[in-house]
């Protein structure tokens, strides 16, 4: 049964029982309950929760009964809420057995814990600004953790023991990423070169001792995010020059560039994502989507629309079915990778 169908019955009822025992119209008071409750709903269903919740909340006191209870218990799908002392929670990344959760804070902190109970296994402030971004490897024993600082760290995801300290970049670092076999490490971030004003910037390292093995560039705005195609043939970067870059890792050159329509909005990429096979390539835009590519042709296959504001970050499923998107509109949303429909909208935050 939906929130309207609920409504209109408790609105029916409490409308008509009034003036049944008091022989006189809705108090004013009972009025404003069913206008508050009948705004809110209409803000879940736009998905803006800001006023969903305004409405709600302001709703009167003493008419409150179950429908209010229950349209309260909709702006909260969260299964567990686990609050962090780590400044604002700038990136999150699951280990490949999916018994861990490893963050980064606004304040430099990196910090691991269980995934199912929670429990802190270890924490490290040796960032001197933000964490903008933290994976695992794909063996889950080594953690990257990449900072306002210009610094990017490896860490041993067991014990926090710091393994690496890259420090080769000359401004913000804002992702990391490992290679599939774990030998590499690449880092994103931007350059002023000389009588020029930014270049994206791309520097590729080992893993076990931070040297130096490539340079690549892309673009004249920063670099926001990268990734590692599944055969780690392909480098791919969300860039604020409005497109993904994505390079042959082995041939290195210039990068083929997938655009973003101009559709009149602000469109520069924030986060990139590779489906399981390597096929597809997804990228999450400040112009309030979500869109995916075909690899070989960069063929643009969907725009996911829905999203009230900017989209940070792009996930495909494992099994490349389902891609999940977060937005500064306070969502997290599953589509359909085929047709591009939307499947859910998760709200908590």
């Amino acid at each position: 049964m939906s929130f309207t169908t609920v409504l209109t019955t408790c609105v029916a009822s409490l409308a008509a029982a009034a003036p049944r025992q008091q022989a006189e119209p809705p108090s004013v008071e009972l009025e404003s309950y069913l206008a508050h409750l009948g705004a809110a709903d209409s803000a879940l269903r736009l998905h803006d929760l800001a006023s969903f919740r305004k409405w709600i909340e302001r709703a009167p006191l003493q008419p409150r009964g179950f429908e209010w209870r229950f349209l309260d218990t909709l702006r909260d799908q969260s299964l567990a809420l686990r609050p962090q002392a780590c400044g604002t929670v700038a990136a999150l990344a699951v280990s490949p057995d999916g018994s861990r959760i490893a963050l980064s804070g606004g304040d430099g902190t990196v910090l691991v814990r269980e995934r199912e109970s929670g429990r802190e296994l270890w924490r490290a402030k040796l960032h001197g600004d933000g964490v903008s971004d933290v994976k695992f490897d794909a063996s889950g024993e080594r953690l990257v953790s990449s900072s306002r600082d210009r610094s990017v760290k490896v860490w041993s995801a067991t014990d926090g023991e710091l393994l690496v300290d890259f420090k080769q970049h000359n401004f913000p670092v804002w992702a990391a990423d490992f290679s599939p076999d774990g030998e590499y490490v690449a880092s994103c971030s931007y350059e002023r070169p000389p009588g020029q004003t930014v270049v994206g910037s791309v520097r590729v390292w080992r893993a076990l001792d931070g040297e130096p093995v490539e340079t690549f560039e892309g673009g004249v705005k920063p670099l926001s995010a990268i990734e590692f195609s599944p055969d780690g043939k392909t480098l791919a970067c969300a860039s604020w020059d409005f497109c993904l870059f994505l390079w042959d890792f082995a041939a290195g050159g210039e990068p083929r560039r997938f655009p973003v329509p101009d559709e009149g909005i602000y469109n520069a990429t924030d986060a990139v994502d590779f489906s399981r096979d390597g096929f597809l390539v997804a990228g999450a835009a400040k112009d309030d989507t979500a869109r995916i590519w075909r690899v070989s042709d960069g063929a643009l296959l969907a725009t996911l629309r829905g999203h009230g504001n900017h989209v940070s970050d792009v996930r495909f499923s494992p099994d490349g079915k389902t891609i999940a998107t977060a937005s500064a509109d306070e969502t997290v949303r599953l589509w359909d990778t085929t047709s591009g429909m939307e499947l859910e909208c998760l709200r908590a935050h």
